[in-house]
């Protein structure tokens, strides 16, 4: 049997080391343009909030 929890950490550290930035924050609100994600507003553990765009998207939240 295979943990969930290994799992997750393997391709999160997969991902990093291929060019993923992961970004801890607080999703608040999708940013929509046409029709399309192409980012969100979050809110940084320090409370601020920020906009950030991408072309790809991933909500790896569980």
């Amino acid at each position: 049997m295979f943990m969930r929890s290994s799992f997750d950490k393997i391709l999160f550290e997969a991902a990093v080391e291929r060019g993923a930035i992961w970004i801890k924050a607080t999703a608040l609100a999708p940013i929509v343009k046409d029709d399309a994600v192409i980012g969100l507003k979050i809110r940084t553990p320090e409370g601020a909030t920020e906009n950030v765009y991408s072309e790809v998207l991933i909500d790896a939240s569980g």
